[in-house]
């Protein structure tokens, strides 16, 4: 009975680890051709606690001409499915307007690097936030918001980066099971040249090393845990 228990738990936690629903997805995804070092420094930067100087950032999308949106995905760490979107607000970061999920399943074996999303276009003077439902995939509803503003108390989910030389930003999120921002990493830009405001973010952060993380460790740590009562109820 005990074994039987076991092995149950352990089955429920890897069948909630991978996707709850097909890779589907409202925009057609196309892949852009970003440099690999772009994947590494947001490695570096989010994965081991490079964000932890620039946490403090406000990260809105404030566009100064009128523009499509670019959103590229680098790499997720999460053990939950969650889901991405994006909002218009205002300048004070009040406002959620015309939320819209753009990316249903964030997962390993749906999104690859430098898979694109294209947004818009929008009007000059468009701000544009993002949102994360937390397993959303698998019917979590919590959202957390870019705009620590709309958060509850204040609560920071999202840090960015402003990369001078690339001309693009790169988000960070935590989902809320850490403190680590690197559930979701991705880079959002305007093709045809830097048609946003880049005051409000952090430059591109200097610290942290690159890790390997994946949102496959958990799935490992409960195997182990499965043989070793295995091994103990022998």
């Amino acid at each position: 009975m005990k074994l039987t228990s076991i092995l149950l738990v352990a089955a429920l936690c890897v069948a909630t680890t991978f996707a709850c629903t097909a890779c589907t997805y409202p925009f057609p995804i196309v892949q852009r051709n970003i440099s690999s070092t772009i994947i590494a420094d947001a490695k570096r930067c989010f994965d081991n606690g490079g964000y932890k100087d620039y946490i403090s950032a406000i990260p809105t999308f404030h566009l100064t001409q009128t523009s499509s949106v670019e959103v590229t995905f680098i790499m997720e760490t999460a053990t939950w499915t969650n889901q991405l979107g994006y909002f218009l607000t205002d300048a004070s970061n009040t406002a959620v307007n015309s939320p819209t999920l753009f990316w249903r399943n964030i997962k390993p074996d749906c999104l690859k690097a430098r898979d694109t999303v294209v947004l818009g276009p929008f009007p000059a003077g468009t701000y544009l936030g993002f949102y994360l439902i937390a397993n959303g995939d698998c019917g979590g509803t919590k959202k957390l918001y870019s705009a620590p503003s709309l958060n509850a108390n204040g609560h920071v989910a999202t840090v960015a980066f402003y990369d001078g030389t690339r001309e693009e930003v790169t988000f960070g999120y935590e989902d809320g099971g850490g403190d680590d921002y690197s559930d979701v990493l991705f880079n959002v830009a305007t093709p045809n040249g830097v048609f946003f405001e880049t005051t409000n973010f952090n430059t591109l952060c200097t610290s942290g090393t690159t890790s390997s993380a994946s949102r496959f460790q958990p799935i490992l740590w409960v195997s182990l845990l499965v043989l070793t009562f295995m091994l103990l109820l022998k």
